[in-house]
């Protein structure tokens, strides 16, 4: 197969492009979860400080964890009722097997001892189980597998894209996020301020 040569560029660079912001997001995202527990300490030390706003505060919690619980319960007893056949099961695209069983020719622990490529073979394993395209697209520009790549599945690359920024532009909105990045104390307690007052609405 030959992709026309500007395409395949352009598909080169945005899959580069997809990989930064993947790697971008998962970075932000590690340090968001490691800032909650911080967050979450700083709140609880605040509040001891303030016992009766710490009342009010616990109060409210317990309300929503309630509330939570009853949504649950009642979503699990709608899920009982989905009939089987509305069950979807994924169905791997002939374009995904054709590059997935290119890949395993070249990356099988039978083919090869190389560990990067055997690396590859399990990611490519995983990306074929999901029918994920981009990331056999992904794993194909690292082995120069040449793939035709279709309009579709182009936008659909620009769509992930822009997603992940998407949720990127909420990580930094994060109280979290936010907290952590400001050295001013007083700015802090006022986010920690802004927090409680947010959960007690």
């Amino acid at each position: 197969m030959h992709m026309n040569r500007i395409k395949y560029l352009q598909t080169k660079k945005l899959l580069k492009e997809l990989e930064w912001v993947e790697s971008d997001y998962e970075w932000r995202n590690e340090i968001v979860c490691e800032a909650d527990s911080e967050f979450i300490n700083k709140i609880n030390l605040f509040l001891e400080d303030h016992p009766d706003l710490k009342n009010i505060y616990d109060n409210k919690v317990n309300e929503q964890i309630n509330r939570n619980i009853q949504r649950n319960i009642e979503q699990e007893i709608d899920n009982c009722s989905i009939p089987d056949e509305e069950i979807i099961s994924v169905t791997k695209s002939a374009k995904v097997k054709k590059l997935y069983r290119d890949i395993v020719k070249v990356t099988h622990p039978d083919v090869t001892e190389q560990k990067s490529l055997n690396d590859y073979y399990i990611q490519a394993t995983t990306y074929y189980d999901m029918d994920d395209k981009i990331g056999i697209f992904k794993i194909c520009n690292e082995l120069n597998i040449e793939y035709d790549i279709e309009d579709n599945e182009i936008e659909l690359i620009e769509s992930r894209i822009k997603d992940l920024k998407t949720k990127i532009s909420f990580l930094e909105n994060t109280f979290s996020w936010r907290w952590l990045n400001i050295e001013d104390d007083k700015e802090k307690n006022e986010i920690l301020l802004q927090y409680i007052k947010m959960r007690l609405c």
